[in-house]
């Protein structure tokens, strides 16, 4: 993954998470904005290494990809997660939380 200069134009979609700004393509895929550097975005694919996510940062590429690669760590071991696959995880958790809720509204259980 390489990181990208910008952020796909997906503006509603923008949010505020912590400090961090996202944009969603899907709900397994985010850009970050750095805490370093405003004008670059980070790829969260959460997809990859079997559903345990991977990212454009620094971090991930190189402190974590060469450990899943070689096996020292399991993709799903905290340690194969940089802060901006954390942050996707929440953020899709939430958003299948607020699904099922507005799901369980639209039919409610008989008594």
């Amino acid at each position: 993954m390489t990181r990208i200069a910008q952020a796909p134009t997906l503006e509603d979609s923008a949010r505020a998470v912590g400090v961090l700004r996202y944009v969603s393509e899907d709900a397994l895929r985010y850009h970050f904005q750095s805490t370093d550097n405003p004008n670059v975005y980070h790829l969260v694919d959460l997809a990859e290494w079997e559903c345990s996510g991977a990212c454009s940062c620094e971090h991930f590429d190189i402190r974590i990809r060469p450990l899943l690669s070689r096996r020292v760590i399991e993709p799903h071991e905290e340690r194969a997660k940089c802060k901006h696959i954390r942050r996707a995880e929440k953020i899709l958790c939430y958003r299948v939380k607020r699904q099922l809720v507005a799901q369980s509204q639209n039919h409610p259980k008989k008594p």
